[in-house]
């Protein structure tokens, strides 16, 4: 597709345009606002379902651009800065008074990661040479989660976790994610079962 700096997505993008409706995607980042302007140009934007596709990291972008067909769009995420729980109130104020912006899925991410790292840690006193002893302090880690539960961690080392749907938002001066009503509990990854473990 002419203007397109990766060819993967011109399939995406025509297929779309053909059909006039789309109702998955996963774009990369530097694609994301060309993708959205591309598949709002024929008419009705029809929200499609997406991940990774909008997110807090990308709306500027998209609010910069005037692509107005994404306000409205809903997708699920495990993390929302709008999330009512006093750590991620704490998380996202800081956030915001340093780097000017509101954090996104990444930065919570990053933040839970490191505070339960953290927490481990200060479990084992330190002491983290013995990677058996660190993983099941890692496993059962006491931390103020930014989601606002306590996930927990999977036998293959992945999060056990909740997801809320979210729609953008462009009520206020700065678009973002506004969450609503949880959609999964306690989802894993559907290799854990064959995790030896």
């Amino acid at each position: 597709m002419k203007g397109s700096r990766n060819p993967q997505s011109a399939p995406i993008c025509t297929q779309r345009t053909a059909r006039r409706k789309f109702r998955y995607s996963q774009v990369v980042v530097f694609e994301r606002t060309f993708f959205a302007k591309r598949t709002n140009l024929h008419g009705k934007y029809d929200h499609p379902f997406t991940a990774f596709t909008l997110d807090q990291l990308n709306l500027p972008s998209l609010q910069a651009a005037g692509v107005k067909g994404v306000l409205g769009s809903e997708t699920a995420d495990f993390w929302a800065a709008d999330l009512d729980n006093a750590e991620n109130k704490r998380f996202v104020k800081e956030f915001n008074a340093k780097y000017g912006r509101l954090p996104s899925n990444y930065a919570a991410t990053s933040y839970d990661m490191v505070t339960q790292l953290k927490a481990a840690v200060d479990e084992l006193g330190g002491n983290t040479k013995e990677a058996a002893k660190l993983s099941a302090a890692l496993r059962k880690a006491a931390y103020r989660s930014v989601r606002g539960v306590q996930y927990r961690i999977g036998k293959n080392g992945f999060p056990v976790d909740r997801f809320v749907a979210v729609e953008v938002d462009g009520s206020g001066p700065v678009w973002s994610l506004k969450s609503k009503e949880v959609v999964l509990e306690g989802t894993a990854d559907p290799h854990l079962a064959a995790c030896p473990l």
